[in-house]
């Protein structure tokens, strides 16, 4: 309940602010949230997948971390490819076409630790390269939130099984087949589904400051800064 609450009245209002200022004012929070524990001791791939670099088959959207340990380069932080975020990729289908190596990212992009202390964090495109460390010897904990381009996120949910969720679609039940990685209705005697249609149908609008949320809408404007000293 108190993460809830602290998601509630906090963390997505700040976070939706960041998500619209760049993906636009369809920015979309869909009501989830991942609560991410890495172990105080060294990793492997195969227990942490996200240790390799990797982007999020997406294209762009916005990922948020808000720390709930102190996160230094010892407890496994994110790494992030500085201006990989650009990048057009050929296609976003398969799971093994999105990881790349660790020389060829340190060769061709300035390589990023997102440190800092608890209750901090950060937001990215997580369209950019990035990786969990899985070197370290002590643990991270951490709240992920996400924000997706609204009407991008209802086509994906529809065609690809990708991890980009919408606020609302038809074919929610529907199943992925992930020998072609392509969403299939459920072909169960027993059960309907509605046919996959391409391009979708108009999907509802998602409410008032994001998805499944009583949130406000924005929050206050800054300040706006004084004006510089006139010249003598």
């Amino acid at each position: 309940p108190a993460l809830d609450r602290a998601l509630q009245e906090s963390m997505v209002p700040r976070a939706s602010a960041i998500a619209r200022a760049y993906l636009g004012e369809d920015a979309d929070w869909n009501g989830g949230y991942v609560a991410l524990r890495l172990p105080a001791r060294q990793m492997n791939m195969q227990e942490y997948a996200s240790g390799l670099w990797h982007h999020d088959r997406c294209g762009n959207r916005i990922k948020c971390f808000v720390f709930l340990t102190d996160v230094t380069a010892t407890t496994h932080p994110t790494r992030v490819a500085r201006g990989s975020q650009r990048n057009v990729y050929y296609s976003y289908d398969s799971f093994q076409e999105s990881r790349y190596d660790d020389a060829w990212v340190r060769d061709n992009y300035d390589v990023v630790d997102m440190l800092g202390e608890y209750g901090e964090g950060f937001c990215f495109d997580s369209n950019t390269l990035h990786q969990g460390e899985l070197q370290g010897d002590g643990g991270r904990d951490a709240v992920i939130i996400e924000f997706n381009a609204f009407e991008k996120s209802q086509t994906l949910d529809r065609v690809l099984c990708n991890p980009c969720g919408g606020f609302d679609h038809l074919d929610r039940e529907s199943r992925c087949n992930f020998f072609d990685n392509k969403v299939h209705p459920n072909d169960d005697d027993d059960e309907e589904y509605p046919e996959l249609q391409f391009p979708p149908p108009p999907t509802p609008r998602p409410p008032p400051g994001g998805a499944s949320s009583p949130l406000p809408p924005s929050l206050p404007p800054s300040p706006s800064p004084p004006p510089p000293p006139s010249a003598p």
